[in-house]
């Protein structure tokens, strides 16, 4: 099950094996470029109901996304000992789903690693 609250707002997604590649990249690469941060994503953002429906493929099991209110998410988070400062953290990061600003797709992966994203 998975429980936060995004709304039917989309996410840019990573794959880890492209954040190692990435990293792999810059750490044998002859000049290391500092202090220069890279927006890393796939090339699709997902809402959390289809990332649902690609875990529940991938592992052959029911996943389901409960879509819960802030309130809800609260609530699941601290009956499920979450502390308050994380719960908050937490909301005020998957909000920025709903309100579209974590849908933003780049090609900075495709363009350092020579190939499309995972």
């Amino acid at each position: 099950v998975i429980t936060v609250p995004a709304g039917r707002g989309v996410t840019s997604f990573i794959d880890t094996r492209d954040i190692a590649a990435v990293a792999a990249h810059f750490l044998t690469a002859p000049e290391f470029p500092e202090q220069t941060a890279y927006d890393l994503t796939s090339r699709d953002a997902l809402d959390y109901f289809q990332v649902a429906r690609i875990f529940s493929e991938e592992l052959q099991t029911d996943v389901r996304y409960t879509n819960p209110s802030l309130w809800q998410f609260y609530r699941h988070s601290r009956a499920h000992g979450r502390p308050v400062p994380f719960t908050l953290v937490m909301a005020g990061l998957y909000t920025s789903a709903p309100l579209g600003l974590a849908s933003r797709l780049t090609t900075t992966t495709e363009e350092i690693l020579g190939r499309p994203p995972i």
